[in-house]
């Protein structure tokens, strides 16, 4: 069963890892048509083109001519959570074993889940800031600013909690590598 886990968790991870990338690239072969970003109505009641308003303050907007900077970077924050995912996928499977097999987190696991922190606040902080980017690039370039501007990010929320459960593990991990590495230079001494 602890063989399935571990194959399952790399599985999962490269999925996501693939699926992002492969995600983001498809998005850039779509230069110079329509990018979709999420932008904030700075009124509503606004027309647009035809007969359309805008109706709600948080939307999407398909804007024509995109740059390849623009696809690459709206695409930003689906991008680093699939590669957060995929550095999860190779650290993780070490800390599992040691779990399965009923060993204390050593120094090492301590440390992946170190790094597997760092990788989903890397996705949390870069991928929404490098998409709003992305929408206020867009809106510029369509000369709306005085309509619309980047949504707030929010999406923030979700992932702090994730990160911030794993660092606090990682640091109880290493302070239980310690211990256990104190007890055995006692009792060895």
């Amino acid at each position: 069963m602890g063989r399935l886990v571990v194959h399952l968790t790399r599985f999962a991870g490269a999925i996501a890892a693939i699926g992002a990338v492969a995600y983001t690239i498809n998005a850039m072969t779509r230069t110079g048509g329509y990018v979709t970003v999420t932008v904030l109505s700075l009124r509503t009641g606004v027309p647009l083109a035809g007969s359309s308003a805008v109706r709600r303050r948080e939307s999407v907007l398909d804007v024509w001519g995109s740059t390849l900077a623009e696809q690459f970077l709206s695409r930003a924050d689906v991008l680093l959570a699939g590669l957060s995912a995929g550095v999860a996928a190779l650290l993780l499977p070490a800390v599992l074993r040691a779990l399965m097999a009923g060993r204390p987190l050593g120094r090492g696991e301590a440390a992946r889940l170190g790094w597997i922190a760092l990788a989903v606040t890397v996705a949390v902080v870069a991928g929404p800031w490098l998409t709003r980017t992305a929408t206020a690039a867009v809106i510029d370039r369509a000369g709306l600013g005085s309509t619309f501007a980047p949504a707030s990010g929010a999406e923030w929320g979700a992932g702090w909690p994730v990160a911030a459960l794993l660092l606090v593990l990682a640091v109880a991990a290493r302070a239980g590598a310690r211990r256990t590495e104190a007890a055995e230079a006692a009792s060895a001494g």
